[in-house]
């Protein structure tokens, strides 16, 4: 087994935005609900409202939400990355993948 660490800086937080919200927005609208259908039907309006918010937060406080957000998925990450792993030609089996804020 090896370990890989990988230290992150100047995370662009816009560019992180646009990828995350319509996949959040899209996870809400399947599940239902009223979040479901509010961020489902006006999927604009919510990414530009994480973007307002996202754009008040300390440079700190953005980090602390990544990192939250890394250990809530670890598992989604690592089939993701094991899945472009894969599709790259590369076996191995990602163990675990944690972060924290430094």
């Amino acid at each position: 087994m090896i370990e890989v660490r990988i230290l992150v800086d100047s995370v662009d937080y816009d560019s992180v935005a646009e990828l995350l919200v319509p996949m959040v927005a899209e996870n809400l609208e399947a599940k239902g609900g009223l979040m479901g259908k509010l961020v489902g039907s006006k999927k604009e309006f919510a990414a530009n409202t994480a973007r307002k918010v996202l754009g008040k937060m300390s440079q700190d406080k953005k980090n602390e939400l990544v990192v939250d957000l890394i250990n809530k998925k670890r598992n989604l990450l690592k089939s993701k990355i094991g899945e472009a792993m894969a599709n790259k030609g590369i076996k191995a089996k990602i163990c675990s993948i944690s972060a924290k804020k430094y």
